[in-house]
């Protein structure tokens, strides 16, 4: 992907855990956030993070470990971006104090909207459910979404729907309905193997963006 120089920085604070925060956190430390605040979640209980929590009776720290190696020791904070609903997104944003701060932040508070649903836990579920299910916990506090603008490959969409999955609906108007501003951006990679993943450098430009839109507005 061809690089773009990004003129205004901001400090950016991300909520998430799984396999999404590493992503973020590398490319915004790297092209568009002065300062980084991180939560990172060890709520989730799949795969081998929840091996490590039956077996052993531990919470899983790859996570957290991830989220740190991918942060130079000059970063002063952290961040993080979409992962499962229930078990990566939502569980740092009750911690105490947390919902109050993002009701009185003034800064927009952005989505990065998952790509595909998760059988078990977001079955059936459109943006427009997985941000409600956001509002119920903490309350309305998400004024941004970020949605891919790309078409999916065939071939990877067609393993993930063999699973169950399926692409995340984005249905707009109600989206619009709960106060939320739909943004459409370039997020994924050229190329995607297995995983449908974000692009990390789209995906932190894109923030940047939707950051600075709401500056130039604001004035």
């Amino acid at each position: 992907m061809q690089e773009r120089a990004v003129r205004d920085r901001f400090a950016v604070v991300a909520f998430g855990g799984g396999t999404g925060l590493p992503v973020l956190l590398r490319a915004c430390g790297e092209r568009a956030a002065t300062r980084l605040q991180r939560f990172v979640t060890v709520a989730d209980d799949e795969g081998s993070s929840g091996r490590l929590r039956q077996e052993l009776g531990i919470a899983p720290p790859g996570d957290v470990r991830n989220c740190l190696v991918v942060l130079p020791n000059r970063v002063v904070a952290e961040f993080g971006a979409a992962g499962s609903l229930f078990t990566s997104t939502i569980p740092p944003l009750l911690g105490a104090g947390v919902p109050d701060a993002l009701a009185a932040f003034a800064g927009p508070i952005v989505y990065a909207a998952n790509i595909m649903t998760q059988p078990g836990e977001t079955a059936g579920f459109t943006l427009s459910d997985h941000l409600q299910a956001i509002a119920e916990h903490v309350g309305s506090v998400v004024s941004d979404v970020l949605v891919r603008r790309e078409r999916l490959p065939e071939q990877v969409l067609s393993r993930y729907c063999a699973e169950g999955a399926a692409p995340v609906q984005i249905d707009r108007e109600a989206i619009e309905r709960l106060g939320v501003r739909v943004h459409r951006a370039r997020l994924l990679p050229d190329a995607m193997d297995a995983e449908m993943r974000h692009d990390p450098d789209r995906l932190a430009l894109a923030v940047h963006d939707v950051g600075a839109e709401v500056r130039r507005l604001a004035r």
